[in-house]
C-alpha cells in the first residue's frame, strides 16, 4: 500500500521514492525542489528524474485555497509514476457525503488561463503508469482544444478532484 508503506508477499514490487513538498504557488523553476523553494513545476521535474514511485505533497503557507497558475505551456508532463496529493495541504478535507452532494474542501487549485491553443494543463504521459492524482481542483483553462487533465498512461487513478 503506497499510502501506508505496508507490504505483502502478494503485492507487486514497487520502488518507493522520494516525497517532494510544494511550498509555493509560483510556477518558476530554479532547478531545485527544496525546503526553501519548491514549485509544483520543480516537484514534477524532480519526480520525473528518477524511476521510483514518488509522492508530491503540498505545504503552502497561508490560508487557502492556493491557486497555482501555470504558464502558457502548462505544467511539465508527468513521465514517471507519482502521486500528486492535493489533500496533503492543511485545511483540505475529503468528501463525507454518502449520497448526492459533495462537502470536500480542496485547498490546491490548478489554473491555466494563458495556456496556448491545443496545450494541456497537466499531462500524465506514457511511463507514468500507476500514478494517482488526488484532491485537486482544476480551473480556468482558456485554450482551443486543450484539456485540464490529459491521461496518456495506463492504470492512472484520479480521486476526489473537481473540474
Amino acid at each position: 500500500d503506497l499510502t501506508t508503506g505496508e507490504t505483502s508477499e502478494f503485492s507487486a514490487a514497487v520502488l518507493v521514492g522520494q516525497t517532494l513538498t510544494v511550498n509555493t504557488t509560483d510556477d518558476t523553476s530554479d532547478g531545485t525542489c527544496n525546503s526553501t523553494h519548491c514549485s509544483l513545476r520543480e516537484a514534477i521535474l524532480a519526480a520525473n528524474a528518477d524511476a521510483a514511485f514518488d509522492r508530491i505533497n503540498f505545504a503552502i503557507p497561508g490560508t487557502g485555497p492556493h491557486t497555482i497558475t501555470a504558464g502558457a505551456s502548462g505544467l511539465p508532463d508527468v513521465t514517471g509514476p507519482v502521486e500528486i496529493d492535493g489533500g496533503s495541504q492543511a485545511g483540505s478535507s475529503a468528501n463525507t457525503q454518502t449520497g448526492p452532494g459533495n462537502d470536500a474542501v480542496r485547498m490546491i487549485v490548478l489554473s491555466a488561463p494563458s495556456v496556448v491553443s491545443l496545450a494541456d494543463l497537466l499531462v500524465v504521459a506514457a511511463g507514468a503508469e500507476g500514478s494517482i492524482i488526488r484532491d485537486l481542483a482544476f480551473r480556468d483553462i482558456d485554450t482551443d482544444g486543450g484539456s485540464l487533465l490529459a491521461i496518456e498512461a495506463d492504470d492512472v487513478r484520479v480521486l476526489g478532484c473537481s473540474f
